[in-house]
């Protein structure tokens, strides 16, 4: 498995390099490089072809006469083919030198498109004296490798290798699986349809199998440590919704009691906490930061940016004051003699609230008693980052919270090792955001309309994707949108500029200049797309935005309908994927948007959500397989108690300790 690809027949050196840009360099990527697509070709009587045309057919008889050059601009070559049925001209284009080799009277097997019109094939592949398959694998192929010389080293691959068997006999059997190589055979070679998608549907369940084993495993072995059993306030649900001015809603009320649940047990709590934006995740957080506080204990609130930190610990101060429990904040930005006084309170024997940066997982910060870790926007940060953070206490309760609803059973997939507390409904009185997409060549009738807003005292937001102009990116800048701003609005609106490059103090006073509209728009990049929260927003404008994903959108737009007041978004576009952003102004359900978006780009994003650090899925589809995800979830539910003791799962037991221990590291 480990034989560079460069030692394998037809392949030397120079092709090696070719392969490495595909991140193929041994016997075993090669031989799980598997087809992108495959191409059915329909196997035919000359006599049988289909009178439509277009059809791409595999047609097999000898050559009748000798074949013709025709030069013009594309030079043809000209064969006819024939068999008992009847006979059909065959043409290759550019392809002259097979003059020479195409005999008359030779057996030859040819695939490729057929026109009924002029009873002709244009050739694509051929085999002279044997057959060709009906189905063609094709694969994703770089410069100078060819589909067909891929599938030539694929094959040479397959001859020096052995697929370990992970499964007993009585499992594959079970759940209608091929022996491993089996189906790692048929994936590269098919022969019938339903053979392939056995082939498919094992090395999918497998993928799927393996990555949720490993995940129950390594939440077995999280249940088995010693945790912090902290003591339920009384009242504290009904007093957080008097500091903070509203009720909460039914699957709020829910969420705070699983999370009390989980920190009254001496196991360490691992929870998701799931809402669509503007569902009240920060407050649920609240709850179990505030638990912690008052059982004498640190929590600590980890955040993607100094100015959703910032936004936070305003939020947090002022509610935590009625509790008398002391709150912090801990940035990039601060200063020597800040982070000093923040770890001299860190050194206390007190109960307080972390709100923080980056800068809470680096070394020289110290947090003794930390009992509570939540990670807002979790995806923003990778494994190695929240690790660091949780090895600053004693196996601290985790909550990570994410504003990408997916639905329940595809979140129990990728999440295997956490609960799920799920907030689907809005606050109440909330209305829905008004959504339109629309031409750039309509851009002065929204100027005209959010003038209209901003006479009512309203505020809100335009997004470009750029901050600078650039040669290679054709969108518009925060650097060109200021002149279209001045002649488009009038004089008396105002505006400022936010973007990631901006200093944490300059981010923080823009925002309160429009919190206090002494600016009546921010002009910003996506910097705005997480935790900026702004009461009077009413009104979103995202240019360019055929550039964003339909989930990234959706967060945009939930930056705006944050109260009481009707809001609305306007995505301009010069027409590009018009379709795909119409979907926004079906729905302003974050669990819609978002599967349309997964059903759009496929799993990769949401996989990358979860920055396990681990090789996740090569064939398999958590979102097209969610079917092949739930049989392959019970099966590993039911393999979990034996793992580590059966014989029979010892290939399966040495898998899952090299997945956990890449969690680990």
């Amino acid at each position: 498995m480990s034989t560079a690809v460069q030692y394998l027949k037809g392949v030397g050196p120079a092709r090696a390099k070719r392969l490495a840009k595909l991140n193929l360099y041994t016997v075993a990527d090669l031989v799980h490089h598997y087809p992108r697509s495959y191409q059915v070709r329909r196997r035919a009587k000359i006599g049988d072809l289909p009178a439509h045309s277009g059809e791409t057919v595999l047609v097999r008889g000898t050559i009748a006469g000798t074949p013709e050059v025709r030069l013009s601009r594309v030079p043809l070559l000209l064969a006819v083919i024939a068999d008992e049925t009847g006979s059909v001209r065959c043409t290759w284009f550019n392809q002259n030198y097979l003059k020479s080799r195409l005999k008359p009277g030779m057996h030859i097997t040819v695939a490729g498109k057929y026109s009924g019109e002029y009873r002709n094939i244009v050739v694509e592949q051929y085999a002279l004296e044997q057959d060709l398959p009906e189905i063609l694998p094709l694969y994703n192929l770089t410069q100078g490798i060819s589909n067909a010389v891929m599938g030539q080293i694929i094959a040479a691959a397959m001859r020096e290798h052995r697929e370990t068997e992970l499964f007993p006999a009585d499992f594959r059997q079970k759940y209608r699986l091929l022996p491993a190589q089996k189906a790692l055979e048929v994936i590269h070679f098919p022969a019938a349809q339903g053979e392939l998608e056995q082939a498919q549907y094992t090395i999918k369940f497998t993928e799927l199998f393996v990555y949720q084993l490993s995940f129950l495993y390594w939440r077995k072995i999280k249940q088995q440590l010693r945790g912090y059993c902290l003591q339920p306030c009384p009242d504290l649900l009904t007093r957080l919704e008097t500091a903070y001015g509203f009720r909460f809603t039914p699957d709020q009320a829910r969420a705070m009691k699983e999370i009390e649940d989980d920190l009254s047990r001496p196991v360490p709590m691992n929870r998701l906490l799931q809402g669509d934006v503007g569902s009240g995740k920060t407050a649920v957080a609240s709850y179990g930061l505030f638990t912690c506080a008052l059982n004498g204990y640190k929590a600590v609130m980890m955040v993607p940016t100094e100015i959703v930190a910032r936004q936070h610990y305003a939020t947090l101060k002022q509610v935590a004051a009625s509790f008398g429990i002391p709150v912090f904040l801990l940035t990039g930005a601060a200063k020597k003699s800040e982070r000093e006084m923040v770890q001299a309170e860190l050194n206390k024997n007190q109960g307080l609230v972390l709100v923080g940066t980056h800068a809470l997982f680096q070394e020289g910060v110290s947090i003794p008693g930390l009992a509570l870790v939540v990670t807002d926007e979790q995806h923003r940060f990778g494994v190695q980052q929240r690790f660091a953070l949780t090895e600053k206490g004693e196996n601290p309760h985790v909550l990570a919270m994410s504003a990408t609803p997916i639905p329940r059973t595809l979140a129990m997939t990728i999440y295997g090792d956490l609960d799920i507390s799920a907030l689907r409904m809005k606050p109440g009185g909330r209305k829905k955001i008004i959504t339109r997409v629309l031409h750039s060549s309509r851009r002065q009738q929204v100027f005209d309309f959010i003038s209209g807003e901003i006479a009512k005292g309203n505020v809100g937001y335009i997004v470009c994707p750029l901050i600078e102009d650039s040669e290679k990116v054709d969108a518009l800048s925060l650097e060109k949108y200021q002149a279209l701003l001045k002649r488009g609005l009038p004089q008396w609106c105002k505006f400022g500029v936010l973007h990631g490059r901006m200093s944490g103090e300059e981010k923080e006073q823009i925002v309160a200049a429009l919190k206090k509209r002494e600016v009546h728009i921010l002009l910003a990049t996506t910097v705005v797309e997480v935790g900026v929260d702004v009461a009077d927003a009413t009104f979103m404008v995202v240019e360019n935005s055929e550039r964003y994903g339909l989930a990234q959108l959706h967060q945009l737009r939930g930056r705006v309908g944050r109260r009481d007041r009707q809001s609305y978004c306007f995505l301009l576009t010069d027409g590009q994927d018009r379709e795909r952003l119409k979907i926004l102004e079906e729905t302003d359900d974050g669990l819609a948007v978002s599967m349309a978006d997964l059903q759009i780009r496929g799993s990769g994003q949401l996989l990358g959500l979860r920055q396990h650090g681990v090789n996740e899925f090569v064939l398999a589809d958590v979102v097209r397989d969610g079917d092949i995800a739930r049989v392959s979830r019970a099966a590993a539910r039911e393999t979990v108690p034996v793992l580590d003791t059966a014989p029979e799962w010892q290939q399966v037991w040495e898998v899952v300790q090299e997945k956990i221990r890449n969690l680990k590291s």
